[in-house]
């Protein structure tokens, strides 16, 4: 076999894994929600809510997503300064600081969890059934992504 017609096999080899490559990429998705907006639309569609619900439940969304985000800044700064502490030597305010965070984490709970009793208020008497049916799922529909999570 000479080098041409081993460099030719070689090509043809690559293309073909590559293109091989290229349709499981784009035959095979990923389970879960696919974006950030997923969650939103799949509770929607599972309690099947109506134009009227829907403009409240995005008026809820925002409500609870500015929530969240103030929470957050504020879990970020107290963060923040406990790892400044290392750095100084100071222990003696770090039980402080990371009580600080465990609280903030607690009011954040709080917030997930009104969140969802708003949204159970949303529901009409015949969609109460779907929304305890979609109880058990909501935990793991939020959050940093798993890959074998599933809505």
């Amino acid at each position: 076999m000479n080098k041409l017609r081993f460099l030719t096999i070689i090509s043809i080899g690559l293309v073909l894994s590559n293109l091989m490559l290229i349709a499981f990429v784009i035959m095979h998705k990923p389970p879960g929600p696919e974006g950030r907006h997923e969650p939103k639309r799949f509770i929607s569609e599972k309690l099947h809510f109506d134009k009227d619900q829907l403009k409240k439940y995005e008026i809820l969304i925002a409500d609870h997503r500015m929530k969240i985000l103030h929470q957050e800044m504020q879990i970020r700064e107290v963060r923040k300064n406990l790892f400044e502490n290392i750095s100084n030597g100071n222990d003696s305010i770090k039980s402080v600081l990371v009580d600080s965070l465990g609280k903030l984490q607690k009011q954040t709970e709080f917030i997930h969890y009104d969140h969802f009793v708003a949204i159970k208020a949303l529901c009409k008497e015949e969609q109460l059934k779907d929304y305890n049916d979609l109880l058990p799922e909501l935990a793991g529909l939020f959050g940093k992504p798993n890959p074998g999570r599933r809505p």
